[in-house]
């Protein structure tokens, strides 16, 4: 049976597939039947969650629009790109730090180890006392 309507493969939980199983032999529909009908009467749901989220999406960036607003005129330009320079500066700096960072931190282990081992390598064997 060919349609033209659009077609999505989904994947479900054990439960929401066994409970999907039982409604489709209890009404005697495909699964996919009972899909598309809770669709269907979620729709008009759905579609006011849709436009909710829609709206809070262009108010956020109507926001943020409004604060860089109210801030650009209260900082000079060249103020705004000394910062940009100072941040530049910074990243370039932790970037370069980040290798002796590592380093850093495994020196310590590394002189734990050279220790111990020189401590193993101190000990006497056994029976090596009293023969020359």
């Amino acid at each position: 049976m060919t349609t033209t309507k659009p077609r999505i493969t989904i994947t479900l939980e054990k439960e929401a597939y066994a409970l999907l199983q039982r409604m489709s032999t209890q009404r005697r529909k495909s699964m996919s039947a009972i899909v598309t009908e809770l669709l269907d009467a979620a729709a008009p749901s759905l579609e006011r969650a849709s436009v909710l989220m829609q709206r809070a999406q262009l108010a956020q960036e109507d926001v943020e629009e409004q604060v860089e607003a109210l801030l650009r005129p209260r900082v000079p330009e060249e103020l705004r790109e000394a910062w940009r320079e100072e941040e530049e500066e910074m990243r370039v700096a932790w970037r370069a730090s980040r290798p002796n960072l590592i380093v850093q931190a495994r020196q310590p282990a590394a002189r734990a180890r050279t220790a111990a081992s020189a401590q193993k390598q101190k000990k006497p064997k056994k029976g090596a006392r009293g023969r020359t």
